[in-house]
């Protein structure tokens, strides 16, 4: 995963259709530390046509690269130790440039302009690549010296979130699930029976019940409030500064960007700051403090907790790039069948005197189901994630139950301790459910900060 998080810091959006070669281009000069080269080809990127091999070879050598446009079997792009860039064909398209950097747990690893850095495997990839055309470069250090800050670490320089803000949300989030939590350990420490049950327990307990159900209710409602102002104030901070850098000049050295992409990255980064708020830091803390009650309780417990977590966390993150890339990939598809269609439309007369509108039909609906098998593949292995994580919850809460009753039985806990870490097991497996999709939506952000910055800068 470190080579993933190394090429995102690097990785170069195309902005148009026909502009993936100078984006790729941009990608190998930054892996080779050419950063002002790599600005330099980028502010060349929104008027670029669609170019050939040669071309990007005569373009690179205009930047010191040297390189040859080649014929290439798999077996020797699986043996290089630097960079290239090959030329593929995707089933719903025309031809398109990625770069290729390597090898990671016997997948290739890939840079698509279009959308991110992501990995594939042999199959997948020859599909694509039926042309075996790349532009090899024969001499290509590696130099990621100006790109040390993590994606991450960018996304927070960006977003400032006051750490006033970030206490009273976790304080709301607990103290609100705190409420739900005692009120069920409230009744099963109390053990009501009908004798209990007279006119006056009845009214204490409704009052008891309502007090509860309005304060966590009045919680909620500052929490959210809370929230909405913190986006707005958010989005007014970031949109001044994007404002001010296209209408300035501040960013007329990095990329000439194309404001629907760099809006949609303004808001990807904002829903990101508002998930890591709402998410991670309130279920976060609910996480920590029903871990640490566990661990006090029953340490034991509080063990398997803690390596569902680290496990669960690990798998997240070895999933997060492929999600996004195929989230992406599924949406440049659409997107291109959107193009496609209304081009014909506008050409309807032609096509219909020629007499080949069903041969137009035909072709929108092959792409349409291009598009539906990659976005049924891209379903199916999400949800086949989401059973693997139900699976190792139910085992964390199943473990724990085991261990409690063992301990129950060997005297060293009360029955009401088994109750109470099921309890807690339970609500954390929901909590990691949530977190695992907030880190997705952030990591999301933290890519789009960094095209973002560029425009900044």
């Amino acid at each position: 995963m470190k080579l993933i998080t190394e090429l995102k810091r690097i990785f170069v959006r195309q902005h148009g259709e026909d502009d993936c070669g100078l984006a790729c281009l941009a990608m190998v000069l930054n892996y080779a530390g050419e950063v002002d080269a790599s600005r330099q080809i980028m502010t060349e990127m929104s008027s670029a046509e669609g170019l050939g091999l040669n071309e990007l070879r005569n373009i690179a050598g205009d930047y010191g690269l040297k390189s040859r446009a080649v014929e290439m079997e798999v077996d020797y792009l699986r043996t290089l130790k630097h960079p290239c860039i090959i030329h593929t064909e995707p089933e719903d398209g025309a031809g398109h440039y990625q770069v290729f950097y390597g090898m990671q747990s016997g997948r290739f690893v890939l840079a698509d302009p279009a959308n991110q850095v992501y990995t594939v495997d042999e199959a997948v990839l020859m599909r694509s690549w039926k042309s075996r055309a790349a532009l090899y470069f024969e001499e290509l250090p590696k130099n990621l010296a100006g790109f040390k800050r993590s994606n991450w670490s960018i996304f927070f320089s960006l977003v400032s979130v006051p750490l006033p803000l970030l206490i009273v949300m976790a304080l709301l989030t607990g103290v609100s699930a705190v409420f739900g939590i005692s009120l069920s350990w409230f009744f099963q420490k109390t053990n009501v029976n009908s004798a209990m049950l007279n006119p006056s327990t009845v009214a204490v307990l409704i009052i008891l019940l309502a007090f509860i159900g309005i304060f966590k209710a009045v919680l909620n409602f500052a929490r959210q409030r809370t929230l909405m102002i913190f986006n707005v104030k958010c989005n007014e901070e970031l949109l001044t500064r994007y404002l001010g850098a296209i209408f300035r000049g501040a960013g007329s050295n990095a990329v000439a960007p194309r404001v629907k992409d760099s809006l949609t990255d303004l808001q990807k980064v904002q829903n990101a700051a508002s998930v890591f708020i709402a998410t991670f830091v309130g279920d976060g803390a609910m996480i920590i403090l029903m871990l640490a009650i566990t661990m006090a309780y029953l340490p034991a417990a509080g063990l398997v907790i803690l390596t569902g977590i680290v496990v669960i966390g690990y798998l997240n993150h070895r999933r997060v790039p492929f999600f996004h890339y195929q989230m992406q990939e599924t949406n440049r598809m659409s997107g291109n069948l959107e193009t496609a269609i209304k081009r014909d439309l506008g050409r309807f007369d032609q096509l219909h005197h020629a007499g080949i509108l069903d041969q137009c039909v035909s072709r929108h609906q092959q792409r349409a189901s291009v598009m539906r098998n990659a976005a049924a593949s891209f379903a199916i292995r999400s949800l086949k994630f989401l059973l693997l994580t139900d699976l190792l919850g139910m085992g964390m809460v199943i473990t724990v139950i085991i261990l409690a009753i063992l301990f129950y039985l060997s005297g060293t806990i009360y029955f009401e301790t088994v109750v109470l870490c099921s309890l807690l097991t339970f609500l954390i497996t929901n909590l990691l459910a949530r977190i695992c999709s907030a880190i997705e939506i952030i990591d999301s952000g933290a890519d789009a900060a960094v095209q973002l910055l560029r425009v900044l800068q």
